[in-house]
């Protein structure tokens, strides 16, 4: 590890001070700009030697300066200007200022003369630390910034720094992190001439949906629109080259994250990204300060899964594994090939215990009967063992691998655990509980028994609190287990019109599962058995202990009901 200089941490707490008050007065639609940089402390009026850290306000250089701040390595903080030729009297005004303001400012070795210059050491009687200092210089500024503009009748350019100046000095600055893409989650999409799909126009999904479901029946192009939107955050062609995106088609994609919306567009004539805040008060160039490489961070954040997904990697090649296992591959193929979290398993319980300890508790959660993973080295093989349990907590076997668990239990060890091993590779995190990401499903309830289905997609929500899921579905159960927030996009197609999405305002945060079937979510018009003979009655209970209920109640009814009984009933309504 490189040490840094005492001015390199000077100059780092300076920026940091001056940025965050320029983010306060952002937030209040007000401007602030700065420029700092190194620089010779004899060049800044000769006061005293060394190097020291310049706050530039209102002039860019030492030799036009109507107002600047200098900090040396013992956190002394100056405030100066100078001027050969103070024709306009701001150097003056500004020297006189400062002199009668004797609380907080104190002359160091310099006065008003035929040229202009000043320099005064600041002085905070409360508190002589850099903060206060810069804190009550930064509270003076807007009146300092006013006296010079009352002078020179204007918000002269010549003097002060301006936005664009200051939007490249960020991004030149090693101080100057730029924002990071958290909370990202779909905005809007747009899908032009794409498997079937003509024209489709999603806009202003709610920045807090977590989940977004397809629903539709099969052939109708539910996998399509998938395969679009996650062509449309990864690019034309996949990692391996394979082109997924035809150049006849066009989509475009808007993420939103925090206030900035970022728009990516492809067709023909390539990609393009724009980014636009959709906060008024936002002044700064978004194209300058949102990083470059942003389609490499989609890429970082981006998983998808095909209805395909049950072979994890250890049973294949290095050379199938590169061709069959990119983000997106599992998407647009039935071969794809899952990363290996049994390596990640192996690894990290020799490794990183805590991680290991992690990514089992995952498990356990997502699977309730699984009772622990342990790592079995008894054998020349070092192996994975699995332990279930029954409803009352007792073991049921005596470990078995992946291979032997049944399709449900693989189907969520697998896909989990290669979106915890693909996101946890790009994103250095302490706790899972933060990875952040859009994971794109087909068919999630695939493999899995209704009461997992719903269980699934509850607990994804609560144990990865910053991934947003877009998954198809063909069954109302998952629904049972998501968010009050989430999306449903129904997929319809015609002949003539082609495949279409439309957006559902249906809460069925309050029906029944018979009740979303029915209802235009999936559009199921006859829920009656064929099995049921003509003369019964359907039964209409919400549970199937009603049903028991109700008959427990019809056998004591009818034990009761003698033919005596029956008469005196008869006899008592006549009266």
């Amino acid at each position: 590890m490189s040490m840094k200089s005492p001015n390199e941490e000077v100059h780092r707490k300076v920026f940091n001070i001056l940025f965050e008050h320029f983010q306060k007065q952002e937030d209040k639609g007000k401007e602030f700009y700065f420029l700092t940089q190194e620089v010779d402390f004899s060049q800044e009026g000769g006061h005293q030697e060394g190097m020291g850290i310049a706050i530039r306000l209102a002039g860019r250089d030492a030799w036009r300066n109507f107002f600047s701040i200098l900090i040396n390595s013992k956190h002394q903080v100056f405030v100066c200007g100078n001027s050969d030729n103070d024709e306009e009297g701001v150097i003056k005004e500004l020297f006189e200022y400062f002199i009668a303001d004797k609380a907080h400012f104190m002359l160091k070795g310099a006065a008003y003369g035929g040229w202009g210059f000043y320099i005064f050491e600041v002085n905070t009687p409360s508190s002589n630390t850099l903060d206060s200092k810069l804190i009550y210089l930064l509270s003076q500024w807007p009146l300092l910034k006013g006296k010079i503009e009352s002078i020179l009748k204007s918000n002269d350019s010549l003097w002060f720094i301006q936005k664009s100046e200051f939007e490249k000095f960020l991004s030149t600055s090693p101080f100057y992190n730029t924002p990071k893409i958290t909370d990202l989650h779909l905005h809007s999409f747009e899908i032009k001439n794409f498997k079937g799909i003509k024209h489709i126009l999603i806009e202003n999904l709610p920045q807090n949906a977590r989940w977004i479901f397809l629903t539709g029946e099969n052939g109708f192009g539910k996998t399509s629109v998938l395969q679009a939107i996650a062509a449309g955050l990864y690019g034309k062609y996949d990692s391996n080259g394979n082109q997924i995106l035809p150049n006849e088609s066009i989509v475009k994609i808007s993420l939103q994250y925090f206030d900035i919306v970022s728009e990516i567009k492809f067709d023909s004539d390539g990609k393009s990204v724009h980014h636009f805040s959709t906060n008024p008060q936002k002044v700064l160039n978004l194209e300058n300060l949102i990083e470059l490489d942003f389609l490499n961070v989609i890429k970082s954040v981006l998983t998808t899964y095909g209805s395909s997904r049950l072979q994890i990697s250890a049973r294949t090649t290095k050379e199938a594994l590169e061709k069959q296992s990119p983000p997106t591959y599992s998407l647009f193929n039935t071969d794809a090939v899952l990363l290996d979290i049994e390596q990640l398993l192996k690894d990290t319980n020799a490794y990183h215990p805590a991680d290991f300890e992690q990514i089992i508790s995952i498990f356990k959660e997502l699977l309730p009967n699984l009772a622990n993973i342990e790592i079995d080295a008894s054998q020349k093989s070092i192996q994975v063992k699995y332990y279930e349990k029954d409803d009352e907590g007792n073991l049921v076997n005596e470990g078995v691998t992946f291979t032997q668990l049944a399709a449900g239990y693989r189907n969520i060890i697998a896909m989990v655990g290669d979106m915890i091993y693909r996101l946890s590779m790009k994103q250095e995190v302490t706790n899972l509980s933060d990875l952040e990401g859009i994971v794109i499903i087909d068919e999630i309830e695939l493999h899995l028994h209704p009461k997992y289905q719903k269980r699934f997609v509850q607990k994804l929500t609560e144990l990865f609190p910053k991934i947003q899921f877009i998954a198809s579905t063909h069954s109302p159960i998952p629904l049972l287990g998501a968010p009050a927030e989430t999306v449903i996009l129904h997929v319809t197609r015609t002949e003539e019109r082609g495949i279409e999405v439309e957006k559902l305002d249906i809460d069925f945060s309050v029906l029944t599962p018979n009740a979303i079937l029915t209802s235009p979510i999936f559009g199921f018009q006859e829920l009656i058995p064929e099995s049921k003979p003509d003369s019964t009655m359907v039964r209409s209970e919400q549970t199937y202990q009603e049903v028991l209920f109700n008959e427990q109640l019809d056998k004591q009814i009818d034990d009761y009901l003698t033919e005596e009984n029956k008469q005196e009933l008869l006899n008592l309504l006549k009266k």
